[in-house]
């Protein structure tokens, strides 16, 4: 009996490995694509509305974190902080 539940169970957490994978993937690639944004110069950067310090922090988040949507919360919270002090 035991030896059919263990299939089961190996079975059942598949998919979250699966999707695991998947996201872990998507992150890795996001990351690639994020650093190209650190070839570019400073006013540059700053015409889009980021820092380099923010690019380089997103890229050491860990692979199960997004990202690009870490950098668009830390420069939303720094242009409302911004506003603020205007």
């Amino acid at each position: 009996m035991t030896d059919h539940c263990l299939p089961r169970a190996e079975s059942r957490r598949l998919p979250q490995v699966f999707s695991a994978v998947r996201w872990a993937a998507s992150n890795w690639l996001k990351r690639r694509r994020l650093s190209r944004l650190e070839e570019l110069d400073d006013r540059t950067l700053n015409d889009i509305g980021i820092e380099r310090g923010e690019i380089v922090s997103a890229l050491m988040l860990p692979l199960s974190l997004d990202p690009v949507h870490a950098l668009n919360q830390r420069s939303r919270h720094r242009g409302v902080r911004g506003q603020r002090h205007r």
